[in-house]
Formats: C-alpha cells, structure tokens, sequence
C-alpha cells in the first residue's frame, strides 16, 4: 500500500521475502520486503524501469526486465541485496516477463521477434546465454511459467482477437492449448508444488 505503482510482487521460494516494484520515491525501482516484518529494502537505484522480478533458485538473484533507462527492455540480472542490474541477453531484442524454474535453473520469457512475441528460454547452467526459442507458432505468445517439473511451461498466446492458455513442453516444443473453444485468458501462474 505504497503511494504510486505497486506492482510484479513475486515470493521468493522460501516465502519470507516479497520482491515487487514500487515508485513511492517518485522513481520506479525494484523493492524486496520482509514478509513476518513488512520492512522495505530498495534494491535498485536506477534511471530505467524495472519490471517483472523473478528470483533464482539460490534466491541470491533477482531476474528482471528492465529498460536501463531509454531503451527496449531486456533481461537483466541483480543481486537480492541490491546493487546495480546487469544485461543478461546479448541481442538487442525487447524482452519481458521472465520466469527461473527453481529445478531446471533456466529462465523462460518473451522475446520479439519478427514483429510478435515468442517463448524463449536460457540456461543458467551454461556460461553463454544465448536463447533458446520455443514455439515457432503465429501470434503473441507472453507471460510464461514454469511447472514444477521444470519441464512444462504454460503461458498465453494471442492470435486471431483470441487470447488462450497453452502448454508449452521445451523438451520437444510441443505446444497444446489446455481448453478448447473461444477465450480470453492471460497471465497464468503455475503452482510450486
């Protein structure tokens, strides 16, 4: 219950810390707060805007999408202390809405390409973090997240003026929409457990 924007509250997996974006300093940052106390840590100082938080499974980290200030936003990297964000993706495409898979330690997000958003993935694991596209498919696909096989994603994908939910397997890029008929639904969340 800031004053301003109160927004990409994401639980750390433990559950004790909350990271959310908030502009209560007039300036829009990255805050992480104490769940059993309600005490604000300012994560970031920056000119840009940070978006989206997703934590790492070490919970050291925080993964965002940040415009570093004039620019398309882009995955960026912070410590869960604070500090300064780092570019994580070498290409100059915008990307958004990141997702770590606490199992699989690989981040899912959306990356324009081509005129329209498509899934695509890095692996923490490797010292390059060059995507990995996952669906090929027509339309804007965005907001994915991981199951807690680390395997499965679901996300939304929009074509048509239809917006539906979609499993997403990054083993096989297999994708299947998880009803059928006319729909409009976004923003799915999967499960922890």
């Amino acid at each position: 219950q800031q004053p301003g924007l109160n927004a990409g509250a994401a639980f750390s997996l433990d559950g004790r810390s909350l990271a959310m974006v908030l502009s209560k300093d007039e300036q829009v940052d990255l805050y992480r707060m104490e769940v059993a106390s309600g005490a604000l840590t300012r994560i970031t100082r920056s000119p840009g805007g940070e978006a989206s938080p997703t934590w790492s499974p070490d919970q050291k980290q925080l993964c965002i999408s940040y415009d570093g200030g004039g620019t398309r936003p882009t995955l960026y990297l912070v410590a869960a202390s604070g500090g300064n964000p780092t570019r994580l993706l070498p290409m100059p495409e915008e990307a958004a809405s990141p997702d770590w898979s606490p199992v699989s330690n690989r981040i899912a997000f959306s990356l324009r390409r081509g005129g329209q958003y498509v899934l695509a993935m890095v692996d923490m694991r490797l010292p390059e973090h060059d995507p990995i596209i996952l669906t090929q498919g027509p339309g804007d696909w965005e907001s994915p997240s991981w199951a807690a096989d680390g395997r499965h994603l679901v996300c939304s994908r929009t074509l048509d003026g239809q917006t539906r939910l979609m499993l997403v397997d990054t083993y096989y890029g297999k994708t299947m929409p998880l009803k059928t008929g006319a729909s409009q639904e976004s923003l799915p969340t999967y499960s922890r457990r």
